[in-house]
């Protein structure tokens, strides 16, 4: 086979264009009818959030930090919305045009025991040393966690065995997005909890691309989520605000597929879409085959309850032992097509260390080297002869300048090996 590599453009990241985009909020508002009843399962939220309570929380001691300058007003219920313990908005520390840099601070009356920690996407986030004491500016105080890359919606990692943290940290910089410095989303977990979504093959009914006559075109592609770069969306409007598809009934449904090479135990999952009704199913077929294309009678339905947090979900259910999660909807908010914005699906590690990403571990059979002149959000895909799209490889990935090899598998974006023959 000869192949050749192509690259498409190198576009700003997706988040900084997805405001152009159809206008659309997603939310998940769960039907109970939906989620079959069951026993409470082992993952159920309530067991693996930790259990915090007002008075767990040092406010005189909480503080948020503008420019290394502390903040005067009172942070109680921006921390309490936070934590996800109250209402009202999360705690933010001055306008988004003052100052360069923000650090937030939440102290302990008592050291607690953690075994995962779940927040937003932006900053660096802290754990306070043993016996250590919390000062923002004492670096040597502070225990940075490390999470897993490639995460969708939210980062999940899971911390040393035995962890316990008197205060944590998170710093933010200034990156011009909007809401740079708000201190949004903060979850403390029992168990060491690991998100295998960017381990697995991401596969939708269809994938949609949004054009638009004065940007670069947005991918809203399925692969986006086991790459934690942006939203799945089945469908959308064309350039004359046209959808191509009827509207999402039970007798049009839309679905959503995760799969693994090898079996993977979910104790839960965490997501953020706009189904409304909804079904999942967990893969019982046989190896060798990919859980997108198998049939139906590979698939066994899964019972399982929700428990909404905010903008987030929680799905909880009797562990699941299988090669793939599907999700089948038949009503959505807006009627015309489904979409993910964050989706991950959780292991509990108990006593073992985090694994390596599978991507990792496999060697890919072709290479395609790559040059960078400059720092861009880069772009690469393949096309066979005749010009038709064969496999999304990066979309839009900020990168510095330099040398680089993208592996390519040879396989699809639907996870089969391409016919041999000349790719570009």
């Amino acid at each position: 086979m000869n192949r050749k590599s192509s690259i498409f453009g190198s576009y700003p990241a997706i988040g900084r264009l997805a405001s152009l985009f159809f206008a659309i909020t997603l939310f998940l508002a769960f039907h109970t009818a939906n989620a079959a009843p069951t026993a409470p399962a082992p993952a159920a939220a309530q067991e693996m959030l930790l259990p915090l309570k007002e008075g767990d929380i040092d406010f005189s001691a909480s503080k948020a930090f503008i420019d290394g300058k502390a903040d005067s007003a009172d942070p109680k219920s921006g921390i309490l919305a936070t934590l996800g313990i109250g209402k009202g908005e999360p705690w933010t520390a001055g306008a988004q045009h003052e100052g360069k840099n923000r650090q937030y601070m939440i102290v302990f009356r008592q050291p607690l025991a953690v075994g995962s920690i779940l927040v937003q996407h932006s900053g660096t986030f802290k754990l306070l040393k043993k016996d250590a004491v919390a000062a923002p500016d004492k670096a040597d105080a502070w225990e940075d966690v490390k999470f897993p890359a490639a995460q969708s919606g939210w980062r999940l990692a899971a911390l040393p065995v035995g962890t316990t943290t008197g205060a944590v940290l998170l710093n933010l910089d200034n990156n011009g997005r909007h809401q740079w410095n708000r201190f949004s989303f903060l979850r403390i977990l029992k168990p060491r909890l690991h998100n295998v979504v960017p381990d697995g093959l991401a596969n939708g009914e269809a994938d949609y691309i949004s054009y638009g006559d004065l940007r670069p075109p947005i991918p809203f592609v399925a692969t986006n989520i086991t790459r934690g770069i942006g939203a799945w969306q089945s469908h959308g409007p064309d350039n004359n605000g046209r959808i191509a598809r009827v509207p999402v009934t039970d007798l049009a449904p839309t679905w959503f597929v995760i799969s693994w090479d090898q079996p993977q135990k979910i104790c839960g999952m965490l997501l953020r879409c706009n189904f409304k009704k909804f079904k999942m199913l967990a893969y019982q077929g046989p190896e060798g085959v990919n859980p997108a294309v198998a049939r139906d009678s590979d698939w066994q339905k899964v019972k399982f309850e929700v428990r909404q947090d905010g903008e987030l979900a929680w799905i909880s259910m009797p562990p699941q032992v299988t090669r793939g999660i599907k999700f089948i909807t038949w009503e959505v908010d807006g009627g015309r097509f489904g979409a993910i914005e964050g989706f991950q699906a959780l292991v509990d590690l108990q006593n073992e260390a985090v694994p390596p990403r599978a991507s990792a571990l496999r060697e890919p059979p072709y290479k395609i080297p790559v040059k960078l002149a400059q720092d861009a959000a880069f772009s690469m895909a393949v096309d066979s002869a005749d010009g038709r799209r064969a496999r999304n490889l990066v979309i839009r990935e900020d990168r510095k300048a330099g040398d680089y090899q993208e592996g390519w598998d040879l396989k699809d974006d639907s996870g089969r090996f391409v016919q041999p023959g000349t790719y570009k």
